[in-house]
């Protein structure tokens, strides 16, 4: 699968945007220094359903 960035947006594509409740503003001066992708896989070894996006939008329930 080929991913590329769409020029309008600044998206990667064909990847799925899904904006996190957990952030806050960056300062307009301050340029971006480190980027992090991370891969994780909940329960392991399981890619599908959405245990991924719930650990991340903070949903876990136990």
């Amino acid at each position: 699968m080929a991913f590329n960035i769409n020029p309008k947006t600044h998206l990667l594509e064909p990847a799925c945007f899904m904006p996190s409740p957990h952030y806050d503003d960056r300062p307009r001066d301050m340029s971006i220094t480190l980027l992090v992708i991370h891969n994780i896989s909940l329960p392991p070894g399981q890619f599908q359903g959405k245990y991924v996006d719930d650990f991340f939008f903070g949903q876990v329930v136990k």
